[in-house]
């Protein structure tokens, strides 16, 4: 049996970030959306802390599972993580597509 694991999270935790996020806060997720599919702008705006100081944010894994998420930036440089990986392109196309809801 595999020990868990704490790392820092990479893209393809997405999915499980976004769950764990809308479980933690269901309330803020249904005042903020309402109806709407959420799940592309919560992970557009989990991208954006995570890119705005990687070294500050950590997943607890077990058996391969993504089971919690810690996301605590310290070297605030917004811009910067705005612009890292084209994320202002992407937030850009998922409004203009409808992709936001």
């Amino acid at each position: 049996m595999p020990l868990p694991i704490i790392r820092h999270p990479s893209v393809c935790n997405d999915t499980a970030l976004v769950e764990i996020y809308s479980a933690c806060f269901p309330e803020r997720v249904r005042e903020v959306f309402g109806s709407a599919d959420h799940r592309v702008f919560i992970a557009d705006y989990l991208r954006f802390y995570l890119t705005w100081d990687p070294a500050n944010a950590w997943v607890y894994e077990h058996e391969d599972n993504v089971l919690g998420v810690v996301i605590a930036p310290c070297h605030y440089a917004p811009v910067r993580a705005a612009l890292v990986r084209g994320q202002v392109f992407f937030w850009l196309w998922h409004l203009l597509t409808g992709r936001y809801g």
